[in-house]
């Protein structure tokens, strides 16, 4: 999220107030170093989230692993009749989870506001998003869905 604009304003909360909401809800996580099968264990196991965190070993996040990008690994016959040289030997040589890893997607910190958070989501057209500490580590995280129930939670 840009730290120009106001993170931090008086809406329905702070994605910090949300995370307590939840609770203590385990996100898929793995290390960058953890095989690939691992991450769609990790996956496999969630039961909410189409998202793999990929961590170093003192939690910062590097990046993550979309469901879709993992079942086009796994099922790579079935999502492309035509697949060039590159991406046979890209799948070939991948091994580890940051093989297939990308770090572009959005993040929150724990004092945003859910209301700036919301927006953001919509605009990158993203369900979910990692809330981080000020060191990047992973706090937790939290889905459009989430914030939905906190919103009528606070309502009530």
């Amino acid at each position: 999220m840009s730290q120009s604009e106001s993170r931090s304003e008086s809406g329905i909360g702070t994605a910090q107030d949300l995370l307590v909401y939840i609770g203590n809800r385990p996100w898929p996580s793995v290390q960058e170093g953890a095989s690939i099968e691992t991450a769609v264990e990790a996956l496999s196991q969630s039961v909410y989230s189409h998202i793999v965190y990929v961590t170093d070993e003192t939690q910062v996040l590097q990046g993550v692993i979309t469901e879709e990008t993992l079942v086009k690994y796994l099922f790579i016959h079935y999502h492309d009749d035509m697949l060039d040289t590159r991406a046979l030997i890209s799948r070939a040589l991948s091994e580890q989870a940051s093989d297939l890893m990308r770090n572009e997607r959005l993040k929150a910190v724990s004092s945003d506001d859910l209301d700036f958070i919301l927006e953001e989501m919509i605009a990158c057209k993203v369900d979910e998003v990692p809330v981080l500490d000020e060191d990047g580590r992973m706090l937790g995280d939290i889905t459009m869905k989430d914030i939905i129930r906190y919103h009528r939670y606070m309502k009530n």
